[in-house]
């Protein structure tokens, strides 16, 4: 399956999401499906929580009052606020796609190809060498990104901020609201063309495959994504309140 499969769903929950990452993930790891990059928002706004954070790192309650998903990624990292006009992307890659298969290098291949894609429509982004998953402005984190692998391929999810509303997010996220103010800034400073960024993503992540567009995913996805969504996202799933056996408070998305 020598091409990148480009599906564009748009809107959906944070619930449908993770699970169409997961599921596509399963695909590809069994060499059922091709590398596939997904470019979509979350509606309604989510928090999403890594596979190991503490609940208690958010605000239950405000998110509650202001209408705001709480999800569980299966991916590492931290907590994330996700507004409407976030772009979110995975990226779902078989392991022999890359010369240098380690997964952290991996991980830093994939988000730099990310941050060339900004510089390619006049962005000044790049790569925070410390983390190798946090792409910056002027020292400001402007996308961040997780990782899940498995024997033969793995997933990179992230989003890319839009703009910064500082006051909701220190309400949701126990992260001062300063501390956002200083360390993150959204796209719109630059553009708000999500198209001309959209096809920056694809360029950047075609690896030299042919690219198809306007992609679909295939039957056995769609119910491997409903085995998950019920198993994960149900309203009796332990998956958000549980996550790992071996919880942790988990730092910011500002990290």
């Amino acid at each position: 399956m020598n091409y990148l499969r480009v599906i564009s769903p748009g809107f959906d929950t944070g619930a449908r999401h993770m699970a169409w990452d997961e599921a596509i993930l399963n695909h590809v790891n069994t060499n059922q499906s091709p590398p596939t990059l997904r470019l979509y928002y979350f509606n309604p706004p989510a928090v999403t929580l890594s596979s190991e954070c503490h609940l208690d790192i958010i605000n239950k309650t405000t998110c509650t009052q202001q209408q705001i998903d709480i999800i569980r990624r299966p991916t590492g990292g931290s907590a994330l606020f996700h507004n409407r006009k976030d772009l979110a992307y995975s990226f779902i890659a078989p392991i022999y796609l890359f010369e240098e298969q380690k997964p952290v290098k991996i991980m830093r291949n994939i988000c730099n190809q990310i941050a060339s894609a900004f510089t390619t429509i006049g962005i000044p982004a790049y790569l925070n060498q410390k983390s190798n998953t946090n792409i910056l402005i002027d020292g400001k984190k402007i996308s961040g990104s997780a990782s899940m692998i498995k024997t033969n391929a793995i997933l990179v999810h992230g989003s890319i901020f839009h703009n910064i509303d500082t006051i909701l997010i220190s309400s949701l996220i126990n992260i001062p609201q300063q501390d956002l103010e200083n360390r993150m800034i959204g796209i719109s400073t630059y553009t708000n063309n999500h198209a001309e960024i959209h096809n920056a993503i694809i360029n950047a992540l075609s690896y030299k495959l042919e690219i198809r567009i306007n992609e679909t995913a295939t039957e056995s996805e769609h119910h491997d994504m409903h085995r998950i969504l019920q198993d994960k996202f149900s309203t009796t799933s332990e998956w958000l309140t549980a996550g790992k056996k071996h919880k942790k408070y988990c730092g910011s998305s500002i990290e």
